[in-house]
């Protein structure tokens, strides 16, 4: 089959990042990610045989005219569509412009938005004939399968996908999750331009690199279980370093985002994965994620022998009470101990924050400000909660009648779509702007990041992208 793997191109003017959980405006110094999810889909049905084209429309640039005029010279018989939560009427739009091109092509989604809601998405967007539910690699390869060898989309059995039978909505729920990821292939960059994601400060290229998914904890305002469920699937360490090795020396690629839950999740893993790579004698620079209080110095040290630059803090709040009522499990007299250990080894530290959680008051939002300013951190993202469905907190602001609209381009961390018992969501965006503003304002933050600078022009551009994205814009 001829197959278009599409990630969409920016909505109402702003480039949006569409990877699993993470579904937001380029924030992170502006920085796009490479589609990672699309490159494995890319990889597997290219590999069973199909004629398959992928393009990533953001990092192109492209709109809705040159998709178009690609989509009628490729003439695809099945569309896969990446989405998310803000862009996602944009993003199915492209399923009306490939039925207007050919009735009979095949319409495919995938991303958290179907996977919480397909029967919604099946009937707001009629154009779309299937949605995929949680990690998509697998089930899109069995469901093109069934769509080669059978007449009619009436019958589909593959599980995990929802479609439209005798005018009816039928979703086939998906028992397990895809158990051994080494028998993925490696992503498949072909097709994009690895030119497009870099590192700001110097510009250098960067990837994801799938290391391990799933997620035990039960966060009330996160998605992650959603995409990847709760079970931890490791990759093999030798599969990690082959891979590395391959996007060093065949795209060239110089710095890795080592993608995970929590890449300490399993330490006995993390640290084998420091070995391996410090006895590999690859030079490489990664950055990843880690939980508050589960790093010690001796793996921190490992790590940052072994590449690590850059280690991200899910912080959320200065308030224990707050902190328990998210369900995180961390305690935030544990938050400047990690920060002050991960900096006494050289690693970089960002810390991420979230006003507006249940409970929230004048007074833990201050919390939050105070504790984002005071424990050493090199950067700091700053959000609102969003409600999305699929969530205990959207369960839960349901319950309460908090959320204030249902406009799917506001459930952003960006934008304040929520109310709480103490705070109206105008004054919950205003903490967050306001933190923006307090943290990196600061003389010895700008300073810091300005002598890090190799190449001006790119730093100065993700500047202004940045500020864009750190304050709030009418739309």
């Amino acid at each position: 089959m001829n197959i278009l793997i599409i990630n969409p191109p920016a909505y109402k003017g702003k480039e949006y990042i569409r990877e699993g959980r993470c579904m937001q405006m380029k924030g992170s110094w502006s920085s796009l990610w490479p589609p990672l999810t699309l490159t494995y889909i890319n990889a597997i049905l290219r590999k069973e045989g199909h004629n398959v084209k992928l393009i990533d429309a953001t990092a192109d640039k492209l709109d809705y005219k040159d998709l178009k005029d690609k989509i009628i010279k490729f003439r695809p018989q099945a569309i896969v569509i990446n989405t998310g939560f803000p862009s996602v009427k944009g993003d199915l739009e492209l399923s009306r412009i490939a039925k207007s091109i050919d009735q009979g092509v095949k319409t495919i989604a995938i991303g958290m938005f179907p996977t919480t809601m397909p029967e919604y998405s099946l009937n707001y967007f009629k154009y779309l004939d299937f949605v995929i539910l949680h990690e998509p690699e697998s089930v899109v390869k069995e469901l093109i399968h069934e769509l080669e060898i059978k007449k009619s989309q009436e019958d589909i059995t593959t599980k995990g996908v929802g479609y439209r039978r005798m005018g009816k909505i039928i979703v086939n729920k998906k028992e397990e999750y895809f158990q051994d990821l080494n028998k993925l292939p490696f992503p498949l960059k072909q097709g994009i331009d690895n030119t497009r994601y870099v590192y700001p400060f110097d510009g250098k290229n960067f990837s994801l690199i799938n290391i391990a998914r799933g997620c035990p904890y039960d966060c009330v305002f996160c998605l992650a279980s959603e995409n990847y469920g709760k079970k931890l699937r490791k990759r093999s360490i030798r599969s990690i370093i082959d891979e590395i090795k391959h996007c060093i020396n065949i795209h060239k690629i110089e710095y890795f985002l080592l993608w995970s839950e929590s890449f300490s999740l399993d330490k006995y893993f993390a640290e084998n994965l420091c070995n391996a790579i410090i006895k590999s004698k690859i030079n490489v620079k990664w950055m990843t994620n880690s939980r508050i209080g589960e790093l010690d110095s001796e793996l921190l040290n490992k790590m940052k022998k072994a590449g690590c630059f850059l280690l991200s803090y899910g912080i959320e709040t200065g308030s224990q009470e707050i902190t328990n009522q998210s369900l995180k499990n961390q305690k935030v007299e544990d938050v400047k101990k990690t920060i002050n250990l991960t900096k006494k080894v050289g690693i970089e530290t960002i810390g991420h924050f979230i006003f507006g959680l249940p409970g929230e008051t004048k007074d833990s939002a201050k919390e939050t400000m105070k504790l984002s300013k005071n424990i050493g951190l090199d950067y700091a993202q700053f959000y609102c909660a969003v409600p999305y469905p699929g969530t205990n907190l959207h369960k839960l602001a349901k319950e309460n009648n908090w959320i204030m609209t249902d406009n799917w381009d506001k459930y952003e961390t960006a934008y304040s779509i929520m109310n709480n018992k103490d705070l109206s969501a105008d004054n919950i965006l205003k903490y967050r702007e306001m933190s923006f503003r307090l943290f990196y304002l600061r003389p010895k933050i700008l300073f810091n990041n300005l002598i890090k600078i190799r190449r001006p022009v790119i730093f100065f551009e993700g500047l202004l992208e940045f500020l864009k994205w750190s304050f709030r814009f009418k739309s």
